[in-house]
């Protein structure tokens, strides 16, 4: 196998354990330490829950559309589908 697969296969099965380990430490530091803010971000951002669909709401004409927040200026807007 060439090195960089290996080094790939690695990371790939450490980061659970990795992440699991950042979480254990973020919870054992102080409020505002910088492994507390990247946890947090981490789950956040990345690990949304999405089990739950958001609301769809009916507009004057029938069309179907969610409320979305976006992520570059944080207003709502209409997602149509």
């Amino acid at each position: 196998m060439d090195n960089a697969a290996i080094i790939f296969l690695c990371i790939l099965l450490a980061s659970p354990l990795l992440l699991i380990l950042g979480a254990v430490i973020a919870d054992k530091s102080r409020g505002n330490s910088p492994i507390n803010k990247l946890m947090e971000s981490i789950f956040n951002n990345f690990l949304k829950d999405n089990r739950n669909p958001p609301p769809t709401y009916r507009g004057k004409r029938g069309g179907k559309y969610t409320l979305d927040e976006s992520k570059k200026t944080k207003r709502p807007y209409r997602r149509y589908f």
